[in-house]
């Protein structure tokens, strides 16, 4: 593991300096955005017989400035806190956990656990609010999750809306993406929302340097027509069709 911190520490080294980031603040020279986070990596990520990586849009908010006043981006440690060791209290990191459960539920027998929310006609949130006492804890702890889009407006409060899912540097960000999945090598990718498949299925998925398999799926908070994949089985038989082999 400390061996694959360090190639991710230079990876990220080269992206701040093309991109002229700030190492301590984040702030991209000359603009009003903040590279907002480094990826989180669950403790057993590296030893799990399936590593689970999760591809998700945008932080969406600048965390650790909003919250706790520092003027700065989110740590590897930090990151990894937040999304691994934190019960799941939103529909995304629900959908995220309940993924996770059923495609790690072989390898830890999670089987009953699973099948408890396979069954179940409710949301994935409205799922774990309800039965969480009654599953595994550590579920969240072999994944990984990254985020497509790397800056946030400085200062931005709320999530809701697309502003900033859009590159400042397109070449560099894609690159980033291809060079992270290329030092954490997982078995499966999962590629949370219909703005990114593009990508990965036209300008990523050919650069990588490993086999996987790969999702394009939507994303599990979605809503309107598509809110029937909130529910755990709707979005199960969803993975599996849009599953491919690289």
């Amino acid at each position: 593991m400390e061996k694959t911190i360090k190639q991710l520490d230079q990876v990220y080294q080269l992206f701040f300096d093309e991109m002229k980031i700030d190492k301590n603040t984040g702030v991209v020279s000359g603009t009003n955005k903040r590279f907002v986070t480094k990826p989180a990596i669950g403790k057993n990520y590296f030893k799990s017989e399936r590593k689970v990586l999760f591809v998700s849009l945008d932080v969406g908010k600048d965390e650790l400035f909003v919250e706790k006043g520092i003027n700065a981006y989110q740590s590897i440690e930090s990151r990894t806190e937040s999304v691994c060791y934190s019960r799941p209290t939103n529909p995304h990191m629900s959908g995220v956990y309940g993924i996770s459960l059923y495609l790690l539920k072989e390898k830890n027998n999670w089987d009953k656990e699973s099948s408890l929310m396979e069954n179940s006609s409710v949301s994935f949130l409205k799922f774990l609010n309800e039965n969480f006492n009654e599953m595994p804890k550590e579920v969240l702890s072999n994944i990984s999750l990254i985020n497509f889009y790397n800056f946030v407006e400085i200062g931005r409060e709320k999530r809701v809306g697309n502003s900033d899912r859009k590159f400042l540097n397109k070449k560099a960000e894609l690159k980033l993406v291809i060079d992270i999945l290329n030092v954490l090598k997982p078995n499966d990718i999962i590629v949370q929302g219909f703005p990114i498949h593009k990508f990965f299925n036209n300008e990523i998925k050919s650069k990588l340097d490993f086999n996987c398999k790969l999702y394009n799926v939507i994303h599990p908070s979605v809503f309107g027509r598509y809110i029937k994949y909130q529910i755990p089985n709707n979005y199960f038989k969803h993975l599996e069709e849009m599953k491919i082999e690289h």
